[in-house]
C-alpha cells in the first residue's frame, strides 16, 4: 500500500478524513496519485511537466502534508527544505521522471510558485509565502464538510484509475481513497483487499454538494448502493460500535447473573 505522499518510509494507514474515519474501519486506504487528478492545465508546462508539478505540490498539500510523517520528518531537518535525492525515492514521482533537474525546471515554470528551488538546484521546498493553515483542525473539519463515502464498486476488478475517471465526470477532487482490509487469509505476506467502498473528496463544498444532490449515480451501468457525507458515515459508525459495546456488556451481565452460588453458601432472606 502506498501512503497518501508516497512515502518511502514504513507506510501506515492514512484517512483522507479526520483520522477517527478510518483507523478501524479500513486499515488500509489507497490515495488517488495527485498526477491523474485532473485539473485546469499551466500553459507554459508540458504534459509531462504538469504531472511533476502535481505531483510535488500534492506531496506538499494542505490535504497531504500534515498526514505525512515522513515528509514532515523531512522538511524539519533544513528549514523545509528536500533534497531531490530523497524527492526520488518517491514511487510515484520518480515514475513520472527520475532526473532531478527535469523535476526542478519544472517547478520553477510552474505559475503557482507553490515550491521554491535552491539555488543549486539541490533541493525543495513549500513556499515560505504559502505556510500551512494555521487551524488544523477546523482544515480536517473544512475537508470532511467536501468529503463523501461512496459504496457498491465492484471489489474484485475496480482499480483506482477507474476511480479516477469516473469520479472526475462530476468535478475536480482533491483525493481520492479505497478503503481496504487486511486478508489474513494469507500469512505469507500482507495483502490488502478493496472493500468496494471508497472516499472522494472534491474542490469544494459545491462540488461536492452536486454529486450528493444527484438522485442516482451509477459505475459501469450499476447504481452505487450508497453515497452519504463522510460525517453522516461517521456517526453511523459511531453509533454501531457503541451498540456494540452494550451488546457486550449485556451479555456479560447476563452470563454473571447465571453463575452459581458455590458450594456451601447460605443464601440469607430477610
Amino acid at each position: 500500500m502506498e501512503s497518501g505522499g508516497d512515502a518511502p518510509a514504513a507506510e501506515a494507514p492514512v484517512a483522507p478524513v479526520p483520522a477517527e474515519a478510518v483507523v478501524k474501519e479500513s486499515v488500509a486506504a489507497d490515495p488517488a496519485p495527485a498526477a491523474e487528478v485532473k485539473k485546469d492545465g499551466d500553459s507554459k508546462l508540458s504534459d509531462l511537466e504538469e504531472k511533476i508539478v502535481r505531483q510535488v505540490e500534492y506531496y506538499f498539500s494542505d490535504y497531504n502534508l500534515p498526514r505525512d510523517k515522513f515528509l514532515r520528518e523531512e522538511i524539519k531537518k533544513d528549514e523545509g527544505w528536500v533534497s531531490m535525492e530523497t524527492m526520488l525515492k518517491f514511487n510515484r514521482l520518480a515514475s513520472i521522471s527520475n532526473q532531478a533537474k527535469v523535476i526542478t525546471d519544472a517547478l520553477k515554470k510552474a505559475s503557482s510558485q507553490f515550491m521554491e528551488v535552491s539555488g543549486d538546484g539541490s533541493k525543495i521546498r513549500r513556499s515560505e509565502a504559502k505556510p500551512l493553515p494555521e487551524d488544523p483542525e477546523e482544515f480536517r473539519r473544512e475537508v470532511a464538510d467536501r468529503t463523501v463515502y461512496c459504496k457498491g464498486f465492484p471489489a474484485d476488478v475496480t482499480t483506482m484509475a477507474e476511480l479516477l475517471e469516473f469520479f472526475s465526470k462530476y468535478g475536480s477532487t482533491d483525493d481520492v481513497r479505497m478503503r481496504k482490509y487486511l486478508d489474513k487469509t494469507k500469512e505469507e505476506e500482507k495483502s490488502y483487499m478493496f472493500t468496494g467502498s471508497a472516499f472522494v473528496t472534491f474542490k469544494d463544498r459545491a462540488q461536492a454538494e452536486a454529486f450528493m444532490a444527484m438522485d442516482s449515480v451509477e459505475f459501469k451501468g450499476k447504481p452505487l448502493t450508497e453515497k452519504i457525507w463522510v460525517k453522516d458515515w461517521l456517526a453511523r459508525k459511531l453509533e454501531k460500535k457503541e451498540k456494540r459495546k452494550e451488546d457486550k456488556k449485556g451479555k456479560e451481565q447476563k452470563k454473571d447473573d447465571r453463575k452459581p452460588f458455590p458450594k456451601g453458601a447460605v443464601l440469607k432472606l430477610t
